[in-house]
């Protein structure tokens, strides 16, 4: 196996739980090595200003790793005669590690400038100690904080789903000074899920601190064979009880004579359709 340290002057990349960097150079001075590895060896681009390890590619720094079958960084001169590392590309069986989350995907790239991480996979994923992330393409916006979920979005928590075309996921950093989701936010064909009850519509918030989520737009209840619908939906994920509203505000809706609707299945009409469809 071939092996190039690389001095860095900040971490190496990392996905939205962990502790992203400003920046990535080459200098003789540093906060600590960055170990890279490959089965295949370590070219250096000079006319393109970038390095490629290849095959079984192995990028660490403390207790975080980045492997893949490649991993390509582009780098750039300083004015002090140093230089940075601006871009890291990885392709093929990415893997994104630290001590309590990991990330799966096809690609990821890392731009230092914007500080923007977008992985891509079908799906890309990734995991924490309370949540698995999942969609065609994460992206993580890290002087934002922000998480965002595109195509196929979908995030689970113990007994709880929410699926959308789009999701969002705002973080803060907790007592312990690690980020944790503060508010998350889906739009477009979206479905909470939980144990003993579906809500859909077209857009909603979520507070995974207080369990409540909001829904709004031709939102509907489900729980088994019974369902309400209505224009705006506040779901109580850790108590189970749901509010149900004719007018959502929030979309500009004004007080008219639309009403809430509710379908509720007696027993005996249940009882009386299952058997039939077991005669049938």
């Amino acid at each position: 196996m071939h092996k190039l340290d690389l001095l860095l002057l900040s971490s190496l990349l990392l996905f939205p739980f962990f502790v992203f960097a400003q920046g990535i150079n080459f200098s003789s001075s540093g906060s600590g090595p960055i170990e890279v590895t490959a089965d295949d060896g370590i070219e250096l681009h000079q006319k393109e200003s970038k390095i490629i390890a290849r095959k079984n590619a192995l990028a660490t720094r403390g207790d975080s790793k980045l492997s893949a079958d490649i991993i390509e960084a582009e780098y750039r001169k300083l004015p002090n005669k140093g230089t940075e590392i601006w871009r890291l590309i990885a392709s093929d069986n990415v893997v994104m590690t630290s001590e309590k989350e990991k990330a799966f995907g096809d690609t990821a790239e890392f731009n230092v400038d914007d500080g923007v991480l977008i992985i891509r996979g079908v799906p890309a994923r990734f995991i924490t100690l309370q949540d698995v992330v999942t969609a065609d393409i994460l992206e993580y916006w890290q002087k934002q904080q922000l998480v965002i979920a595109k195509q196929n979005a979908k995030i689970v928590r113990e007994n709880r789903t929410i699926t959308a075309d789009e999701i969002s996921a705002l973080f803060k950093k907790n007592k312990e000074g690690k980020l944790e989701i503060e508010k998350m936010q889906a739009e477009g064909n979206v479905v909470i899920q939980t144990e003993n009850e579906r809500a859909t519509g077209e857009k909603a918030t979520y507070n995974p601190k207080t369990g409540i989520a909001i829904l709004l737009g031709k939102v509907k209840l489900t729980q088994k064979d019974n369902y309400m619908t209505g224009a705006k939906a506040v779901v109580n994920m850790k108590t189970g009880i749901s509010k149900l509203y004719a007018t959502a505000p929030e979309l500009g809706d004004t007080p008219n004579n639309a009403r809430v609707k509710g379908v509720f299945l007696p027993e005996e009409v249940k009882n009386s359709t299952t058997k039939k469809t077991n005669k049938d």
